[in-house]
């Protein structure tokens, strides 16, 4: 509350920055919706940054604004639990990223990249409406191919005008994982998964910072694989792909303090090889501290369905829903000081 007040006692200083503020104002309540674990809750926060954005650039037009806009309402949508609602917002933001890239005279790879996680999401939410994470009708395949193929050509352009961006590689490499889970029974996602391997080979050798959320992501797309032959009843390329996975993981569980998402990646590696053991340990080890089981996708929790019929399981999952549960509880009591 005291940073918006100061951004309203800035308001009425000197016009040519106003701008700047209203842009900045916006970000900061962007970021504020971010810290609401109930998307209701959250929403209030994101019209108020739609409308610091709008502001903002009607003082001066700028494809900057207008990405981040597409970014708020992009974020917005991910959260939305009403799939219809949610495809509006999708719908919305992809009109202001070809509006933002009209205006990109710089010619920005960020924009391609940000546009590109959008379509991406908007592909997985066609997926997950179905559902089903496996097994997909012809509507929504071919829904979520025509997505994730813009997807990948926003990744193409990011990557052209920046062959070193490592955050849009590895973003291609995930939407390629989600385009081989998505391909039609027969048709071979081995290629799909393959050019996803190089593009998080590529991301690795070219990140500045710590790449271990690229291996981690690396490690799930062979997961992801894994299951795929599985079911095909191909046990010694499962085993193979799994034996792959499991050497990309464990270097992490040995670095230190370590964030407990590798855990939790850890532990899905754990139920699909039904190493039930190991994957009782990992979830144990990150309920105590962050429980990512507490707001795991319908994806997610779908590579525990080795694991959904055993006690301890069902245990931790009903104690992290609780642990959820608590903290939306806790977050409706501060909102009301924050109106």
């Amino acid at each position: 509350n005291l940073a918006y007040e100061k951004y309203e006692e800035a308001s009425s200083g000197p016009q040519d920055i106003r701008d700047c503020l209203s842009f900045n104002w916006g970000r900061a309540y962007f970021t504020h919706a971010k810290l609401f674990s109930d998307p209701s809750e959250a929403q209030h926060f994101y019209r108020l940054c739609y409308s610091k954005f709008e502001e903002a650039n009607e003082l001066r037009s700028s494809s900057y604004t207008i990405a981040n806009w597409a970014s708020a309402l992009h974020a917005e949508a991910v959260r939305t639990i009403d799939h219809e609602e949610a495809f509006e917002l999708f719908d919305t933001a992809f009109s202001k990223f070809e509006l933002a890239d009209s205006l990109n005279v710089e010619k920005a790879p960020f924009l391609h990249r940000m546009w590109g996680d959008a379509l991406h999401d908007c592909a997985k939410r066609h997926m997950e409406r179905s559902n089903c994470i496996v097994f997909f009708n012809d509507e929504v395949r071919s829904a979520a191919v025509v997505l994730l193929e813009r997807s990948s050509s926003h990744f193409e352009i990011a990557t052209g005008r920046d062959s070193k961006y490592s955050h849009a590689l590895n973003s291609w490499g995930l939407c390629l994982s989600t385009h081989a889970k998505v391909v039609a029974p027969g048709t071979d996602s081995d290629t799909l998964y393959k050019t996803a391997f190089s593009k998080f080979e590529e991301a690795t050798s070219v990140i500045q910072s710590d790449p271990t959320h690229i291996y981690c992501n690396w490690a799930m797309t062979l997961v992801s694989q894994g299951r795929i032959k599985h079911k095909e009843g191909d046990n010694e390329r499962f085993r193979s792909i799994m034996a792959e996975s499991k050497k990309k993981l464990e270097p992490l569980l040995g670095i230190p303090d370590q964030d407990t998402w590798v855990t939790f990646c850890a532990a899905r590696w754990a139920a699909v090889a039904q190493e039930f053991d190991m994957c009782e340990k990992y979830l144990r080890e990150f309920h105590e501290s962050d429980s990512y089981l507490s707001r795991a996708t319908t994806g997610q929790l779908s590579y525990f369905k080795n694991v959904s019929h055993f006690d301890w399981f069902k245990e931790l999952l009903d104690g992290a829903k609780k642990q959820a549960n608590d903290v939306l509880a806790m977050e409706k009591e501060k909102v009301k000081g924050t109106r």
